[in-house]
């Protein structure tokens, strides 16, 4: 007979199964309003990132998985936090555009953690320590970027609600951005411990639930910019002819 599972993988595999509903929901409710906003679209880049980083993180996979299998998963586990900063920056910009500098540090940071997993894990040699290392920098660089982004647009925002709601996203996902990569580089192997792992997807889901609440009550664009009225056509004044002269006959 086999043994019953831990309550703690029970726990795990609960709150994972609500995460990943909530960023779901959460992407739908991003692009259920003006879908081709650049915003829109790297929040729900940035949703289905970080299911995809939810469902690779459980500890049985990790450890059990092969790395080949877990190289994709890293990658896009690592851009991540680079695809914070970029959805950071189109929130508060109005203006914001795609650039070839966003493509480049996204593929150049998910590369590196691919490369990792796949090839330079655990091998112990010097190339391996620097390029693990890099890997370990890019969530604190892109946590500093992603506040100096906010920062920047912080004060062009005057909608007050908006402003509550865009810097519970800043904060939260900052550190939790900080308190992820603490907790990997504590762990043997930056591997999380079962209990470890239950405890980020608790901390991940307390910020997607209230978020996914509130973009789920409030009316829509009131997290992105309202689009601009179209003007109404001016239509021409009527000319007025004036009436010809009929004798007997009265107007």
């Amino acid at each position: 007979m086999t043994s019953p599972l831990p309550p703690v993988f029970l726990l795990d595999a609960l709150l994972r199964g609500m995460l990943l509903a909530l960023l779901a929901l959460l992407a739908w409710a991003f692009g259920r309003d003006r879908p081709a906003l650049p915003a829109v679209r790297t929040g729900v880049a940035l949703a289905v990132g970080l299911a995809v980083q939810t469902a690779g993180a459980m500890p049985w996979f990790e450890q059990a998985a092969p790395r080949l299998l877990q190289a994709p998963i890293v990658a896009v586990s690592v851009g991540n936090a680079v695809m914070f900063w970029i959805f950071v920056q189109a929130l508060f910009d109005d203006a914001f555009g795609f650039r070839p500098v966003h493509t480049l540090a996204w593929g150049a940071t998910a590369g590196l953690g691919g490369l990792n997993c796949a090839v330079l894990a655990h091998s112990g040699t010097a190339i391996a320590l620097f390029t693990m290392g890099l890997q370990r920098a890019v969530p604190l660089l892109f946590a500093l970027l992603t506040v100096q982004a906010a920062v920047a647009g912080w004060r062009v925002d005057l909608v007050e609600g908006r402003r509550r709601l865009r810097g519970f996203i800043v904060v939260a996902g900052v550190a939790y951005t900080l308190l992820q990569l603490a907790a990997r580089l504590a762990s043997s192997g930056g591997r999380l411990s079962a209990a470890g792992a239950t405890l980020d997807t608790a901390m991940l889901l307390c910020i997607v639930a209230p978020l996914a609440f509130s973009m789920l009550r409030m009316t829509r664009s009131e997290l992105f910019p309202s689009p601009r009225p179209t003007p109404a056509p001016v239509l021409p004044a009527p000319i007025c002819l004036p009436r010809p002269f009929m004798p007997g006959v009265q107007w």
